[in-house]
């Protein structure tokens, strides 16, 4: 190996120990304020928790899905879908509020569920006009019946 080889190398490491400092010396100052979370905040309205909740298993027939949101929902501007594994929607009552908590929409599950996979799809509004989506998974698996 010749010079050149270890005078570039040493250029990459100076060049990648600048950036690191570079990278401290931001957060540094941003993290501290809170700008970036509160930045955030302000764009995204996400899901905190869920009834039923991401990957479980219900052994017990569905009757609401229970989403709890990060801030406030417009759940007029708000939207809950439920998908069988072959991707039939499995009919659900409004998107209604809750009485005691502003962060907290509620479908009733009027149609039936076989056992399988499903998945909830959700979209929401804040009330701050924040916005956001996803989706997760739940398995049904009812007990058997003695």
């Amino acid at each position: 190996m010749d010079n050149r080889h270890f005078a570039a190398a040493r250029f990459r490491r100076r060049i990648a120990a600048t950036c690191a400092l570079v990278a401290a010396s931001v957060l540094a100052v941003v993290v501290p304020t809170g700008a970036v979370t509160q930045a955030l905040a302000a764009v995204h309205i996400n899901l905190s928790s869920s009834m039923p909740a991401k990957d479980s298993h219900v052994t017990t027939p569905l009757r609401e899905i229970r989403l709890r949101f990060s801030g406030t929902v417009d759940v007029t501007r708000a939207h809950v879908r439920l998908l069988a594994s072959d991707g039939r929607a499995v009919a659900l009552g409004t998107l209604t509020a809750v009485a005691d908590s502003s962060t907290v929409a509620v479908s009733r599950v009027s149609g039936t569920l076989a056992p399988g996979t499903y998945t909830v799809e959700w979209d929401a509004v804040a009330a701050d006009g924040a916005q956001g989506e996803g989706a997760f998974n739940f398995m049904y698996m009812p007990t058997p019946a003695r």
